[in-house]
């Protein structure tokens, strides 16, 4: 009787593990990977092709010549391959309409492309999928640098900043030499990978983030308000995240590498690496 008892208790724990079993590969996220009406995003990160206010700025000769011009046509129709349903770009949202309609009058052959990557990469992308609008995500926030600067100087921290800094600045000009001498679509390939991303991370989450003291936060302070930025702008680009959806981002490298992990986080959005379209 016991022996029987047993078997029977033995059987019903079986039956509902597989019952868990089972339950549990129904609400397997990996499945919900799979799902092709959820949107997806594809991040290229950037450099600024005219002025920017960064510490040190990646430098290339004449973006407009003909040389440039043709290198650019290659990487977007590489890109192209993605088939994006939305262009999206860096952008404060308030200007959008004032941006489309500079977008509506180059469709119409009434505008000429700048040499900003918004119109260079941005612009030319969406005309190239027949988009009739590209979408503005970005926000603005006042990341106080100068604050980091007095903090080391007060701290014994002077010649530890003037190092950041010179190496910084270093590094981008090694970065406008290589463009010298390859192509656009050669520096794209190195700065949208996973080494380039954790570089740019690590100047707020390592260098930024180690200017404190005691009760003083300056670098933690200056590196949260770069989050914060990114986490408005990804509140931005969600807007635009509707089903079938297949959002291509043109921003800032440095952004690419804090935002590309918000969106791999997330479950409602699948994220598609771009480096793969510019092999």
């Amino acid at each position: 009787m016991r022996h029987t008892t047993l078997k029977i208790t033995t059987i019903v724990f079986l039956t509902l593990l597989m019952i868990s079993q089972s339950s549990g590969a129904q609400t397997n996220p990996d499945k919900d990977a799979t799902d092709t009406s959820k949107p997806k995003i594809s991040i290229l990160g950037t450099f600024h092709f005219g002025k920017t206010g960064d510490v040190a700025a990646v430098k290339v000769d004449d973006i407009l010549g003909k040389q440039r011009q043709k290198e650019i046509r290659q990487m977007l129709k590489k890109i192209k391959a993605y088939k994006p349903t939305k262009v999206l770009v860096e952008v404060v949202r308030h200007k959008n309409e004032a941006y489309n309609q500079k977008y509506r009058n180059y469709l119409k052959g009434e505008f000429d492309l700048g040499k900003s990557e918004i119109y260079q990469l941005g612009f030319r992308m969406a005309k190239m999928m027949n988009h009739d609008s590209i979408y503005a995500i970005d926000y603005t926030l006042s990341q106080p640098f100068g604050e980091v600067q007095e903090f080391a100087e007060k701290h014994g921290m002077g010649e530890r900043f003037k190092s950041f800094v010179k190496s910084v600045r270093e590094r981008a000009k090694k970065k406008s030499e290589y463009i010298a001498n390859h192509t656009l679509m050669d520096y794209y390939r190195q700065l949208n990978t996973d080494t380039a991303d954790r570089w740019n991370r690590s100047l707020y989450l390592q260098e930024t983030l180690d200017y404190n003291h005691d009760t003083i936060y300056t670098g933690p302070k200056i590196a949260a308000m770069h989050y914060k930025r990114n986490l408005y702008i990804t509140a931005n680009v969600m807007r635009h995240a509707q089903p079938g959806e297949r959002l291509l981002l043109i921003i800032g490298s440095g952004h690419r590498a804090v935002m590309k992990h918000f969106f791999k986080t997330r479950k409602d959005i699948d994220y598609v690496e771009v480096n793969q379209f510019l092999e």
